[in-house]
């Protein structure tokens, strides 16, 4: 036993990152092998059943109750002090007796009382960032931990949020993933991003991961890039940072930097990717020719805590800050402690925040760029998660031409479900609007949207031309992974074009270094399609890039952002029949019925039919042997018996540990 105990320890030390940063700050444990695995093993979550649809991730950026921290401290006692003037400081501390000296450290350094709480648990590190949880908002619009098993060898770490979730009383899941906080960053609109270990460390499945994170946070998009920085961390606040749901800060480095090329290939990448809120994000700069860490910073509600270095750039990592977040208060954090910033473990890599779980949260998709209608609608999602009313005169849109100084408003309009609507107009001819929302509840809460509210609002042009000639427009979901044995790839595009006089629809390509193009097959109405067979390297590194391109008579041109594809060679590409999956779909795209085979590792199965909004339109129930071909038909026709609109569909089979989707188009 004890033979087989220290194999097993061992592949679990060589599977960990383990620096000695990590061995300084162990609290003071002193395990043999044997005994810290058998810990180990007694502190592995057990996975739950994932939270009913909808589910949302929450954004640092939105409204927060507390921070915590962990003692013995891995920040500066004046840090906490500051910290603690305007929320509440959770410091977790082993045991009674470091409660003490922690409160002794605490008063001398000036902490606010009032705003200072303690949780006994004992714990391995102070990186809190890593360990502590992500939260979500469940169906019942309950803010709840959501628990990973922690991507490090530390097992007192790994079970704090069930002693966090029993302490406070959230609702608690847990999902089967190895993650770790610093490598991940949400915008609280179903969009995350990660370094690649979030695939690697969990087996090199995209899908698995993917589907994972869908499931329990309501992730629909995760960006998993490779790592610029080359480090052993591997952790995306190493060197970028969600500011707001389309503001994303990267670091820079200079052109001689061994790093320079990927770095930059991330700033690119995400200046040609649209945020959740339709158009390219805004990508910020912020210089560390010394890989100061200035990206490893903290938001709280309306605070932003930058960690400083002594360095001579510090002043501008200040005023970049201050450039991107117009109205928030920026703060420079040096620390001069033992445990100094270092460029892979910082300030927020030592704290976490703890979203308002009675927040008010107010989401609404803004108006950006052109616009030619006299009157703009105004649509946002309010819900007080406290359970307390929300005024109605206090549901405000306020809006202005940029050049002017007062504000004009307009009240919104229940409308059920926590939809709130109104209208605003009319403009003058090229006039710059800008505007943002405004709410308040019984519970005393009182939001705006965005966060900052009249400091840095939303904004767009009416240009009062109606008779302009405009470009062909293109609905497109893209595909950034798939099995080799998928291919050929089909994809499917809606595009359609205000001048009705549209020549063409391209795929442009580039396979490791050869660019080539394709010409899309017209369907009907404004859908085409192509299949695409790619030539790519099954035993090498590929890099996969393209993008969809729409041009009309007049030369009017639309593209898309620029998409990379990720191929995961399949060991089942030489099997003619799959043990688990979609067999055949035809004809794809259909009119009157289709044609489904498919096989289940179950007795009964079902495939269920969603829309392009998740929404489930029918369930298609079939029962046939296990691991047997079964054939059913869909008419094209919701749980009613009523003909759904022509558009493209999603046909999901799952089994208890599989999925498979897939894609068709349905033409009336």
């Amino acid at each position: 036993m004890k033979i087989t105990k220290c194999l097993l320890f061992t592949l679990i030390t060589l599977i960990s990152t383990y620096t000695f940063a990590d061995k300084l700050i162990i609290d003071d444990f002193i395990w043999t092998d044997d005994a810290k695995l058998d810990l180990f093993l007694q502190q592995r979550i057990t996975p739950t059943d994932p939270p009913s649809e909808p589910v949302r991730a929450v954004a640092e950026f939105e409204p927060a109750s507390a921070v915590i921290i962990r003692y013995p401290l891995g920040i500066p006692a004046s840090f906490v002090a500051l910290l603690s003037q305007e929320i509440e400081v959770i410091c977790i501390v082993r045991n009674n007796n470091t409660q003490s000296q922690a409160q002794s450290t605490f008063n001398s350094a000036g902490v606010n009382s009032d705003n200072l709480s303690f949780i006994i648990a004992s714990t391995d590190s102070f990186w809190t960032r890593d360990y502590t949880s992500w939260f979500i908002i469940n169906a019942d619009q309950e803010m709840s931990v959501l628990d990973f098993e922690y991507n490090r060898d530390r097992p007192l770490d790994n079970a704090f949020p069930q002693t966090f979730t029993q302490e406070y009383d959230y609702p608690y899941y847990a999902m089967n993933l190895l993650q770790t906080g610093g490598n991940f960053m949400t915008d609280g609109y179903g969009k995350a991003v990660s370094s690649h270990i979030a695939y690697s460390e969990n087996g090199n499945n995209p899908n698995y991961v993917n589907n994972t994170m869908q499931d329990y946070m309501g992730i629909d998009d995760y960006m998993v890039i490779e790592d610029p920085n080359g480090t052993y961390i591997d952790h995306v606040d190493c060197w970028g940072k969600f500011l707001d749901v389309d503001k994303v800060l990267i670091r820079q480095v200079p052109a001689y930097d061994s790093q320079y090329e990927q770095v930059e290939a991330v700033a690119d990448y995400f200046a040609s990717t649209n945020c959740a809120w339709g158009y390219p994000y805004e990508v910020i700069r912020i210089y560390t020719p010394d890989d100061q860490p200035y990206t490893n910073s903290l938001i709280l509600n309306d605070r932003v805590f930058v960690p400083l270095t002594n360095s001579s750039w510090d002043d501008d990592a200040i005023e970049t800050y201050e450039n991107a977040m117009p109205g928030y208060r920026i703060y420079g954090v040096y620390n001069n402690t033992y445990y100094f910033w270092r460029s892979t473990d910082a300030l927020h890599c030592r704290t976490h925040e703890i979203p308002d779980r009675d927040m008010l949260s107010i989401q609404h998709y803004p108006h950006y760029g052109s616009i030619d209608e006299e009157y703009i609608s105004i649509e946002a999602n309010i819900t007080a998660l406290s359970g307390q009313e929300i005024y109605s005169d206090s549901t405000i849109v306020y809006y202005k031409d940029a050049d002017a100084t007062n504000w004009q408003y307009t009240t919104l309009e229940y409308q059920g479900e926590d939809t709130w609507t109104t209208e605003i107009g009319p403009f003058a001819a090229n006039q710059v609007i800008q505007y943002y929302l405004h709410s308040a509840d019984e519970s005393g809460r009182s939001e705006d949207y965005p966060f900052i509210g009249s400091a840095d609002p939303f904004e767009f042009v009416y240009t009062g031309e109606n008779d302009e000639m405009l470009p062909p427009e293109i609905e497109f979901t893209p595909v950034t992974s798939i099995q080799s044995n998928q291919l050929p790839l089909e994809l499917t595009s809606t595009v359609t074009d205000p001048n009705n006089d549209l020549v063409n629809v391209s795929l442009w390509y580039d396979v490791n270094g050869v660019e080539r193009y394709r010409i899309f097959d017209y369907v009907s109405e404004d859908f085409y399609s192509i299949e695409w067979d790619i030539d790519f390297e099954e035993n090498g590194y590929n890099n996969i890039i393209y993008r969809i391109e729409a041009i009309d008579s007049e030369g009017l041109q639309t593209v898309t952002p620029t998409y990379p594809l990720n191929i995961v060679v399949s060991n089942d590409d030489n099997e003619a029949s799959p043990a688990f999956g979609f067999k055949n779909v035809y004809p794809n795209p259909f009119k009157d019925s289709l044609s489904i085979s498919f096989k289940s590792n179950a007795n009964k199965q079902s495939i269920r039919i969603y829309n392009l909004k998740g929404q489930l339109v029918k369930e298609i129930k079939s029962s046939s042997k296990a691991n047997k071909t079964a054939n059913v038909n869909w008419n094209g026709q919701d749980a009613r018996g009523d003909n759904v609109s022509s558009g493209v569909y999603y046909m999901v089979l799952e089994s208890e540990d599989k999925r498979d989707i897939r894609k068709v188009l349905y033409l009336k």
